[in-house]
């Protein structure tokens, strides 16, 4: 039960990027058996904590631990947070075929698992706008980023939920918006 609590914990990245870190390689030591129930998803969301804290390498490991774990596709959510790690890396690196592949990877397992409307598909769809992007399709990208907004709600600050924000505004002047792009960051 701790160990569930710590990882839904750790799903929320908010305030210190380093202690999230720190607290979810802790957790990940913890629960070092193979047959832990738990271990796919921690991987996943210690990847995340990894890639916002600028630990790109890590959080490519970890992501990539995460998706070759047998139980990976029957964890939803930390198989849609393995696969948006990868994408959001792969966007940065303009790797586009590979952005691309992880973005419909995290985006095709939301309804076989009921999660369409829930923050993991506010990733998955973040994951979706920054690939986009860097294929320079601004009007999907948009469309994706706004649908990540949504997603996330008024109320949520944490890193996914601004990243699509910024994603949102980025994609906004980039298409001449601005000022959707000005208003998108004034909120």
């Amino acid at each position: 039960l701790e160990l569930g609590l710590r990882l839904s914990y750790l799903g929320w990245i908010e305030g210190d990027v380093g202690k999230t870190l720190r607290e979810a390689r802790a957790t990940l030591e913890d629960a070092r058996s193979p047959a832990a129930f738990h271990l796919m998803p921690l991987l996943a969301a210690t990847a995340l904590a990894s890639y916002f804290a600028g630990e790109v390498s890590d959080a490519r490991r970890f992501a990539t631990r995460a998706l070759a774990r047998p139980e990976a596709t029957e964890r939803p959510h930390g198989y849609v947070y393995a696969h948006v790690v990868l994408a959001l890396h792969a966007a940065e690196q303009l790797d586009v075929r590979s952005a691309n592949v992880h973005a419909e990877a995290a985006l095709g397992a939301l309804s076989g698992a009921g999660l369409e409307e829930t923050t993991t598909a506010a990733a998955a769809h973040l994951s979706s706008a920054v690939a986009h992007a860097a294929a320079g399709e601004l009007r999907e990208a948009a469309r994706s980023a706004a649908m990540a907004a949504r997603l996330f709600g008024e109320t949520t600050t944490d890193a996914l939920h601004l990243h699509a924000r910024l994603t949102l505004a980025e994609v906004q002047a980039r298409r001449g918006e601005l000022v959707e792009a000005a208003a998108e960051l004034e909120e």
